[in-house]
């Protein structure tokens, strides 16, 4: 199947259109309405093992992934879900919300923000809903094996250090663990044998996580 072929627009009410190849999100909105509700994006996995969208891990690593607007664009879209906020509160304009973190106008077909946003799509750290609405994580999974690799050296011998010991500090029985993990790195895009080599690397025993991953896919 040739690339023009798997594309595809979903209309998300008059205001914007994405337009997404497969699963994952390529294409640019159309245009953006004034204001958009905020949610929560839930996600057990990912709420239970993932790391606040403010922790020096996000900063660390998630960063150059992300790069540095869409990265301040999903922490100050997760103080919008703060508990003491009212649901009126959560709904944001978008003019001020872009001027909040230094990107201008969020109109136009070139748009810091509207690229800020549309990564944050991309990488799953966003989702668009009906109705004028996105869903935010609060969380953000462990970076995938290829995410990873693309960071260079030193930065991916850094982060197998620092997340070996965020395991080493955050304790459960070893099958939920890996099961949590396992769940992450799927959904974060590597395939069952990338996700395997990965929890090897993390030090779970192979039939662990052997079966951390059929659990997944079952």
């Amino acid at each position: 199947m040739t690339r023009s072929s798997s594309l595809r627009v979903l209309d998300f009410g008059e205001k914007y259109k994405l337009v997404r190849y497969g699963d994952n999100p390529i294409g640019s909105m159309v245009s953006l309405p004034s204001h958009m509700r905020i949610v929560a994006w839930l996600d057990p996995a990912i709420d239970a093992k993932g790391f606040d969208t403010r922790s020096l891990y996000v900063e660390r690593y998630w960063l150059p992934v992300l790069g540095p607007s869409a990265t301040w664009l999903v922490r100050k879209l997760s103080e919008v879900l703060t508990p003491t906020r009212s649901e009126s509160e959560r709904v944001v304009e978008l003019s001020h919300l872009a001027h909040s973190i230094g990107l201008g106008s969020p109109s136009g077909p070139k748009s810091p923000f509207k690229r800020a946003l549309e990564r944050l799509v991309i990488f799953g750290a966003a989702k668009l809903m009906p109705g004028n609405t996105l869903a935010v994580r609060k969380k953000l999974p462990p970076l995938s094996t290829r995410q990873v690799a693309r960071l260079g050296y030193p930065l991916s011998q850094e982060h197998a250090k620092d997340f070996q010991s965020y395991l080493q500090t955050n304790r459960q029985p070893l099958s939920l663990r890996a099961s949590a993990l396992a769940k992450c790195l799927l959904e974060t895009g590597d395939s069952f044998d990338q996700a395997e080599r990965q929890l090897l690397l993390w030090g779970f025993h192979p039939s662990v996580a052997h079966e951390a991953l059929m659990n997944c896919i079952s």
